[in-house]
């Protein structure tokens, strides 16, 4: 996604001002008020999809979407491992949002503003949810090099507050901005808006219940968030075949497709989708996305193979002691009996070496990165493959939104709605979304059928309604969100600091040590602001006061 990045000389101009990043000094350089809000939009826009895509990355590991080599946290994820992730939401948006607002108002360009204005309170809210304190009023100063972190709960308020300035923004008349996700409609920047403003109040939903309660109840009277069925009003950023000058295929297709998969799956949530739900009968009931979200390259692993211990070492290991749950699956995927279909991935922690398996691991399929259905063709993939990497960043889905909805109206007194209803919508949008993304490159007898969509959602049911306490049930809420939040790290990170669900993840290979609860400050802003102070992973986020006692 990098190599998707534009880079502007009002950029370069106000790049001092993030944090002490980069200090430039070029007299030469245009001054700010000359840049063109039109161009300086188009480049926030392609720059947002970059955060996302990083900070999700990050995010989706830390909450076993895919897995993590650690072993242990402090090995993984390190100061620089968020080196840029820092900078591209001080240098490349932040800065830049703030740029759009300063030059589009005195010309009236209202939709430039409030979707500047949406794009940095998401981002700002964004980075308090992962860092905790962050610097946020002083830190587009370009005068001030060594601005002091915010209060994060202040940094919060202000995001919550350029909200509200955006959608005043966004209900004038003005001239139509670029827009990349929603193409140029101000009703659907403003559904966005709100959508985020809902995010943050159920985030905080444990410091002040009562004021979260009236925000949402508010939202959900206004009837105005991502929820349409049709994903009409999806927050997602659409990547291209486009294959140099630039390359705008998704990244993980980019890294995967071209030279073997680049990546691991966890196989507790391959094991999760394939063999994790049961009728009454004991039939497994197959997740319906599985063969959309992961494209096996191999269809049988071959335990008496002797050289398979060459290509996955595990399969001749000893099943680890903290592995109690008889139906955690060890080294790889499989059912009651033994028996498996292929889906080749990594136990989470497993920090052993990298094989020759590329050509056998499962890759990502068709959603959301652009990739290949899996039909049962068991090959390795090409870069023409699929859709061929138009794919698309989730960053916000109606499925989340009904997901959310479920989990406010279930855990916080007085707000409105049915849970068990909310839950079975969010599951049907998901389907519905994955289903219809893969659509044009998923035929012939592996397509799921209405039937196994609605046998699906029908076991989602019986699961709710037969937990028999409000924990269970949003449990069950819980882990259908996990599932669905493939990726997209971010909500799930928050989902599990926020309930401590799901709460059944099968523990790691070996203990990975403290949750990160917040993730450690970048390298480039500890190390080159004498006003930083660097944390550890037990600092929180100030919404997070939940005890979680899961092995995680």
């Amino acid at each position: 996604m990098r190599n998707l990045k534009k880079y502007f000389v009002v950029t370069a101009l106000l790049i001092a001002s993030s944090c002490n990043l980069n200090k430039l000094d070029n007299p030469s350089l245009l001054p700010a008020d000359s840049a063109d809000p039109t161009l300086v939009l188009n480049g926030v826009q392609i720059n947002l999809a970059d955060f996302f895509y990083n900070i999700s990355d990050a995010t989706m590991t830390v909450s076993r979407l895919v897995t993590f080599f650690g072993p242990i946290y402090n090995n993984a994820f390190t100061p620089s491992y968020y080196n840029y992730v820092w900078q591209a939401a001080y240098n490349n948006i932040l800065v830049n949002t703030k740029l759009v607002v300063a030059t589009a108002v005195p010309k009236g360009y209202y939709q430039h503003s409030g979707i500047a204005k949406v794009i940095q309170a998401y981002v700002t809210l964004t980075m308090v949810d992962v860092f905790g304190s962050i610097p946020y009023s002083k830190a587009l100063d370009p005068n001030n090099f060594n601005p002091p972190a915010d209060k994060d709960s202040d940094a919060y308020s202000a995001a919550l507050a350029l909200l509200d300035d955006a959608i005043v923004d966004l209900n004038k008349t003005a001239p139509t901005a670029p827009d990349m996700y929603y193409g140029g409609s101000s009703a659907k920047w403003i559904t966005l808006a709100n959508t985020l403003k809902f995010k943050a109040a159920l985030n905080k939903k444990l410091v002040d219940p009562t004021g979260s309660a009236a925000t949402i109840n508010a939202l959900l009277s206004a009837n105005d968030l991502i929820d349409a069925a049709d994903g009409s009003e999806d927050f997602v950023f659409h990547y291209s075949t486009n294959i140099s000058n630039p390359d705008s295929r998704h990244p993980y297709f980019t890294n995967n497709y071209v030279q073997g998969a680049a990546t691991y799956h966890t196989n507790w949530l391959m094991w999760n989708m394939r063999y994790g739900k049961t009728d009454i009968t004991n039939n497994y009931i197959i997740d319906p996305r599985i063969r959309y979200y992961f494209y096996r390259m191999t269809g049988f692993i071959d335990t008496s193979d002797p050289n398979l211990t060459n290509l996955l070492a595990c399969a001749t290991n000893q099943r680890p002691a903290r592995y109690t749950n008889p139906n955690w699956p060890f080294c790889f995927p499989k059912d009651k009996f033994g028996n498996n279909e292929g889906y080749w991935g990594r136990d989470y922690g497993d920090a052993s070496g990298t094989p020759p398996d590329t050509k056998s691991r499962t890759n990502w399929g068709v959603y959301p990165i652009g990739g290949k259905y899996d039909d049962n063709s068991f090959r390795p993939v090409v870069n023409t493959d699929g859709l061929q990497g138009a794919g698309i960043a989730p960053i916000m889905l109606a499925s989340f939104t009904d997901f959310m909805k479920a989990e406010a109206a279930l855990t916080i007194p007085g707000v409105s709605g049915s849970p068990q209803a909310l839950l079975l919508s969010a599951v049907n949008k998901s389907i519905n979304r994955v289903m219809g993304f893969g659509a044009s490159v998923a035929n012939g007898p592996t397509v799921p059928t209405a039937t196994d969509v609605t046998n699906y959602v029908n076991q989602v049911q019986t699961l709710f309604t037969s937990a028999a306490t409000v924990d269970k049930q949003m449990d069950v809420i819980g882990k259908e969100y996990w599932i669905a939040g493939f990726g997209n790290g971010i909500e799930i990170y928050n989902l599990y600091r926020r309930t401590g669900k799901p709460s059944d993840m099968q523990p790691a290979l070996r203990d990975p040590g403290q949750f990160p609860n917040t993730m450690p400050y970048p390298l480039v802003y500890s190390a080159q602001n004498n006003q930083a102070v660097q944390k550890d992973f037990s600092s929180k986020v100030f919404w997070n006061t939940a005890q979680l006692t899961t092995v995680y």
